[in-house]
């Protein structure tokens, strides 16, 4: 059954990498370094794209420049539920002598994204929305 519903995933996937690999390099585009810290821009824009795919969402105001973007999906009453947790912010890219290409213009090469907050934690935004959106 897991075998099945995992070629399941990786089906969908595939038949939307386009538009998944834009909206994960667009997040990448949003400078929300930390510090100061600027995520209002792309939590906003999070909650946009997740209410467009059917979540109730709520945008938490921490401090000025900081939030917490909550999406809700809600597939049922009672039963398990499931969290994901990820941070919107990036640490400062450092000397950008040392990058191959701007740290917020995403660029893909040999099938792979780079860009600072691809791993850490942009992308962990990403992969579990789009796991719920194939169900």
């Amino acid at each position: 059954m897991e075998e099945q519903m995992m070629a399941s995933v990786d089906a969908y996937v595939e038949a939307h990498r386009e538009a998944f690999l834009s909206l994960f390099m667009e997040a990448i585009r949003a400078k929300t370094v930390n510090p100061p810290g600027d995520e209002d821009r792309l939590g906003r824009w999070l909650l946009h794209v997740a209410q467009q795919a059917g979540a109730q969402v709520e945008l938490q105001r921490v401090e000025t420049g900081r939030c917490n973007a909550l999406a809700r999906f809600v597939f049922g009453r009672g039963g398990r539920k499931l969290l994901f947790n990820a941070h919107m912010d990036v640490v400062p890219p450092g000397d950008l002598e040392n990058w191959h290409s701007d740290p917020f213009e995403p660029v893909e090469r040999d099938g792979r994204v780079y860009g600072r907050g691809t791993a850490d934690d942009k992308g962990g935004r990403f992969v579990p929305r789009r796991r719920v959106q194939t169900q």
